[in-house]
């Protein structure tokens, strides 16, 4: 059966405006940059926003009998979720915050706890319609314009924008039985969570660490019933990642929208904070009152932008009661299974960095099949830095964040472009493919409406050697 929530002509008149949009940008000679709800890319962008396609926003269909749900591109995956789950429905994998959008997810990559059996966001969806630099609506899929569609995943918006999309959706259960199993190393933490991988019973896996001898591996396994007579565990009310500091704690039981929505309340750890914010975040009783209309990522996101600034200026002492300035570790990695342990070693020793969090990921395509995204094997680990770091007086403002960038290409491992990236040209183009990029780039996009990849997420890109 087919669930309709858009007609086709209501989304045409949609598509056909959006085109109008751009090609009177074009006309005018202005760069085009997307307005956007949220920004969860931390580089801050020199052109003022002018293309306005937030009202992209709408599930438009789906079929539960295919499991497949047609979305517009800036629907954020909170909507999509509330869409699917009257229907017993979820799509394969979730990312963590509520505002993350379906094309956002595509073209920046995002996954969650049951990516080690489906992989990422753009493995799960079949087609979509791209917005691309011509001011024309592209179809796209493995069989139609797939150099653009293989091409899309990790591009940020520099080839065009979604507009409209299928992806895949899951049956789901009512509730999700979480057991927590302790570690105090790396070494056996890194090993079960290796052999539940491999296992593939349980149907969400991710882990966290909080200090070099607490490590929680965090199972999954949704169900009919609750597996305790406890009342299940709300997270707005009672944050998910203090349930994973508590030693006495042996798991949680919710339900499966609770699961889903398990870190947005707290941004993963993001209210544990060490002044009057902190205090008050955590609360019980404001978390009961205004909780609901405060606890939520895509708020939290603005609140920390602002503070991330003021650190780098060292002004958050007022504010936020930081003497030094600080800087912020907003960063996933993706790093081969067999050099999981070297790397948390690695971050343990050198820099001390506390929490992580860790998303085992499974590539369901050939390595290689998305030019952009080549992880440097088929099961790769995520590692979440959520956190910021004291600078010393003759440290630049991204000392951290550079050393692990050199550490990455050490260990094979590739981050996500959403965070403050510094790679030299040459280095970058290293990683990614420039001629396939470009070939697919000089088609779609031939007058460089969109920002190349380069230039719109690395932090003061160089020039190429053509530009000298």
């Amino acid at each position: 059966m087919i669930h309709f929530f858009v007609t086709e002509d209501a989304y045409k008149r949609k598509e056909a405006a959006a085109v109008r949009q751009l090609q009177t940008l074009l006309a005018q000679g202005r760069p085009v940059s997307i307005k956007k709800n949220v920004k969860h890319i931390f580089k801050e962008r020199d052109n003022a926003p002018n293309l306005d396609l937030r009202h992209f926003n709408r599930v438009i269909a789906i079929d539960t009998e295919k499991k497949v749900a047609a979305v517009e591109g800036m629907v954020s995956f909170h909507d999509l979720v509330e869409a699917a789950l009257p229907l017993n429905l979820m799509p394969q994998a979730v990312p963590e915050l509520r505002s993350i959008t379906v094309g956002g997810a595509i073209a920046g990559l995002g996954g969650q706890s049951s990516s080690f059996k489906y992989g990422l966001v753009h493995e799960m969806v079949t087609e979509f319609d791209l917005l691309t630099g011509e001011g024309k609506v592209v179809h796209c899929a493995p069989n139609s314009n797939a150099d653009l569609f293989y091409m899309l995943p990790n591009s940020y918006g520099s080839l065009g924008y979604v507009l409209r999309c299928h992806i895949r959706l899951n049956q789901v259960q009512p509730y999700v039985n979480v057991r927590f199993r302790r570690f105090n190393g790396p070494g056996h933490f890194f090993a079960a969570m290796d052999k539940e991988v491999t296992a593939g019973t349980a149907d969400f896996i991710e882990g966290a660490s909080f200090s070099p001898r607490e490590y929680v591996l965090i199972l999954g396994e949704m169900d009919e019933e609750p597996a305790t007579a406890e009342k299940p565990l709300v997270p707005l009310y009672d944050p998910f990642f203090l349930k994973l500091r508590d030693p006495q704690a042996a798991g949680v039981t919710m339900t499966i929208k609770d699961y889903i929505w398990r870190w947005d309340p707290d941004v993963f750890w993001a209210t544990d904070q060490q002044n009057i914010f902190g205090s008050i975040l955590l609360n019980p009783l404001f978390r009961r009152t205004l909780g609901p209309a405060v606890l939520r990522s895509d708020r939290l996101i603005k609140i920390g932008k602002f503070r991330n600034r003021l650190r780098r200026k060292g002004q958050a002492s007022f504010l936020f009661q930081e003497e030094k300035r600080r800087e912020a570790l907003i960063q996933d990695a993706a790093i081969p299974f067999a050099n999981a342990e070297a790397f948390d070693t690695w971050l343990a020793t050198e820099l001390q960095i506390y929490p992580l969090w860790y998303c085992p990921v499974k590539s369901t395509k050939p390595i290689g099949i998305y030019p952009l995204y080549k992880p440097g094997s088929k099961y790769v680990v995520d590692f979440g830095f959520y956190t910021s770091m004291d600078l010393d007086e003759d440290m630049d403002s991204f000392h951290y964040n550079r050393q692990i960038e050199k550490k990455l290409l050490e260990m094979d491992g590739l981050k996500c472009l959403y965070s403050d990236t510094f790679f030299g040209y040459d280095q970058f183009w290293s990683i990614y493919d420039k001629d396939k990029y470009d070939q697919v780039k000089s088609k779609y996009d031939p007058g460089n409406t969109y920002l190349d990849l380069y230039r719109k997420v690395v932090n003061d890109p160089q020039p190429s050697v053509h530009e000298l």
